[in-house]
């Protein structure tokens, strides 16, 4: 999926100033072009296993890099604080661990809504099964019964 489409400078590697760039992310891969309707990007980061930080000094810069001697460090600037935090998130969301445990997390919770589900349905049988042995009142009760309807006047009885 698509996260954004949304242009950020990009600082060189060989040329040290900002340039603007647009920015795709799809899953742990993040492609960038020169304009937005570009059909094939100039550049692609795989992110696995990156860092991302925040630049202290600047508000709206961060950066990411490679913890392997020698590697590139891709230096970024949003256009707002938010939009930085945006991308931020986005990108420390879109490694393939991330998404790995995201999935073992939600395989936890489908297996202990199992054993809730499981425990429900037991309680209910076991209650069902104790309510079809247990004689009502009404079982209990011999001779005649009189029936009172609440609210009403109970009907007088004359003694003679």
């Amino acid at each position: 999926a698509v996260v954004s489409t949304q242009s950020t400078g990009k600082k060189g590697e060989l040329n040290k100033g900002w340039q603007k760039r647009w920015f795709i992310l799809k899953g742990n891969m993040l492609f960038y072009y020169h304009a937005p309707h570009d059909s094939e990007p100039i550049g692609m980061i795989v992110l696995e296993g990156c860092v991302i930080d925040n630049c202290q000094s600047d508000k709206t810069t961060f950066s990411i890099s490679f913890p392997v001697e020698g590697s590139r460090t891709y230096h970024l600037c949003a256009d707002t604080e938010e939009l930085r935090t945006s991308w931020v998130n986005a990108l420390q969301r879109s490694s393939y661990s991330y998404l790995q445990a995201q999935v073992e997390r939600m395989k936890e919770q489908v297996e202990s809504l199992k054993r809730k589900k499981d425990q429900y349905v037991e309680l209910v049988a076991e209650s069902q099964a104790a309510a079809s042995t247990t004689d009502t009142w009404a079982d209990r009760c011999s001779g005649p019964r009189e029936t009172v309807t609440l609210g009403a006047p109970r009907p007088s009885s004359s003694r003679s």
